[in-house]
């Protein structure tokens, strides 16, 4: 999924900054200049964070709870308590696409569909194909694995027609890349999200701590450039 051509980038001071670094790196692909745009657009990301990330939140903390469920207590009686046995009948491969959609409202707005994309894409990184898998993934290393996602396509949604404009094909899909690359491999070595494994997402409350998390992961990247 690339920028949407609807997509207008806010206008505020620090989304201005940050899409000025874009135009920068556009011009000149280099180390700095990456990383100057990455800690530009972490501060805008952390800085506009609030409630209407509610839905986000949401569904990554439905498939945590998903995810620790079917640890505990299996697949079958997992679908049963949340009332969905009817989707034993289904593939075992398409369970798990059908709840991420319904987790992510069905791609129905832009959020939602980024969203959607970010389990999609984290399930995939871990080999996740059905709800049996899910058992054999830690809840903190799945947490991680999607916050990373989740900052890699909201970076790709925002700046990857503004980065193409000056730019092929090939050559943005490069950069895309190793924007992404860069900020997975900071957030890998630095968030530490340890702690989360002991953590009973069945309790809604806990659905804090993701927030936390990715505010966190965002202070850790906005740091990356230093007149940040």
């Amino acid at each position: 999924m690339g920028t949407s051509k609807s997509y207008i980038t806010p206008t505020k001071k620090h989304w201005s900054d940050a899409k000025r670094a874009a135009t920068q790196l556009s011009k000149q692909n280099s180390l700095p200049n990456k990383e100057r745009l990455i800690s530009r657009y972490a501060t805008a990301m952390k800085k506009d964070y609030n409630e209407t990330n509610t839905n986000t939140i949401s569904a990554i903390g439905q498939l945590l709870r998903l995810s620790q469920s079917i640890s505990n207590i299996g697949v079958e009686q997992t679908l049963k308590d949340i009332d969905k046995e009817y989707l034993l009948e289904k593939n075992p491969e398409e369970i798990l696409n059908i709840l991420i959609n319904e987790y992510c409202q069905q791609g129905d707005t832009i959020n939602n569909y980024i969203e959607m994309d970010t389990l999609s894409l984290a399930l995939k990184e871990l080999n996740i194909v059905t709800l049996e898998d899910l058992k054999t993934i830690p809840v903190d290393i799945l947490l991680k694995e999607i916050i990373i996602n989740y900052i890699n396509q909201n970076f790709k949604f925002r700046f990857e027609e503004k980065i193409g404009k000056k730019n092929s094909p090939e050559n943005t899909n490069r950069i895309i890349e190793e924007m992404g690359m860069l900020m997975r491999n900071k957030l890998i070595e630095e968030l530490d999200i340890s702690q989360i494994k002991n953590i009973d997402f069945s309790n809604l409350e806990n659905d804090k701590l993701i927030q936390e998390k990715i505010i966190e992961a965002y202070d850790i990247l906005r740091k990356l450039y230093g007149e940040e």
